[in-house]
């Protein structure tokens, strides 16, 4: 089964504008050029991204630390995503008529907020991955460490994986984690960056995790500093992931949709990773 939370550009409590953005994602997105090429199911979940007023977190829809901290209808989206694509994969059998499942590992993608939940969602719940696509993630994916040589501390999640347990109850799965495939990718020319945003990095148990992002990532430029740093944290883990620059594209997933169909194709159809992907990427791999 494919993937892709929506990622809303502003937050509000209209539950209809997050409905229309999810609208937009099944009839006209990548996801569902891919969801067609490979006869998959697609589900988009609608976790909206509500104002402040609605409540003090307005970043479930990157999975942030706070967002697993949180009680009521907004509890553990993580999980509660689970339970949609189980509840989906029930309709299919019925609607079909066959005791064959879905398969229940799952496909991600996801571009901007959705990107970074995707990645998250991976890092907190790799058994459920089979392969995962992220794109303009601001050169800060979460890295699969509890600890980075420069910074003395350690390095709490989203920023790293230490103090999952805390948040989860589940401590961080590395070994699956490097059984999953993964792509992350940015335009050269986006400018987009959340880590001035200081609401996104708020946790009032785990302290000023803002400022651990700018030791931990550096306050370079996202492509060409950040991001080569995520690149080598994952490599020093020996996670099977490609990192990708796209060169003259902004904050904009259309340059990459040739290279995110073929690496699900990669891993559904040829069951060989990614290799044979990151021989024909094209963007330029980092």
């Amino acid at each position: 089964m494919l993937v892709e939370p929506i990622s809303s550009p502003d937050p509000t409590d209209d539950l209809d504008t997050h409905r229309d953005l999810a609208e937009n994602i099944i009839k006209h997105s990548i996801s569902r050029q891919l969801a067609d090429r490979i006869t998959a199911p697609f589900l988009v979940p609608v976790f909206p991204r509500v104002t402040a007023e609605t409540n003090t977190d307005r970043f479930i829809q990157q999975l942030n630390a706070r967002s697993l901290q949180i009680d009521g209808k907004f509890e553990r989206v993580d999980k509660q995503l689970l339970r949609m694509t189980e509840h989906a994969q029930t309709l299919l059998a019925a609607e079909f008529n066959t005791t064959t499942p879905t398969p229940p590992e799952l496909l991600l993608n996801g571009f901007s907020s959705s990107g970074h939940f995707v990645n998250k969602f991976t890092v907190l719940h790799p058994t459920h991955v089979a392969g995962v696509t992220a794109g303009g993630v601001n050169g800060m994916v979460t890295l699969p460490t509890d600890s980075v040589p420069w910074y003395d501390d350690p390095v709490p999640y989203p920023i790293g994986t230490a103090a999952i347990r805390d948040l989860t109850g589940n401590p961080f799965n590395l070994e699956a984690f490097r059984t999953t495939p993964q792509y992350y990718y940015l335009g050269g020319d986006d400018d987009i960056d959340t880590l001035p945003d200081p609401s996104l990095w708020t946790d009032d148990e785990h302290g000023d995790r803002q400022a651990i992002a700018r030791n931990v990532y550096g306050t370079g430029d996202p492509s060409h500093d950040r991001f080569p740093r995520c690149r080598d944290m994952y490599r020093k883990q020996d996670i099977p992931a490609v990192f990708g620059i796209y060169a003259d594209t902004g904050h904009t997933p259309r340059p990459a949709s040739t290279d995110v169909i073929a690496f699900h194709e990669d891993v559904v159809l040829s069951n060989t990773g990614i290799h044979s992907f990151a021989a024909t990427l094209d963007a330029r791999a980092l």
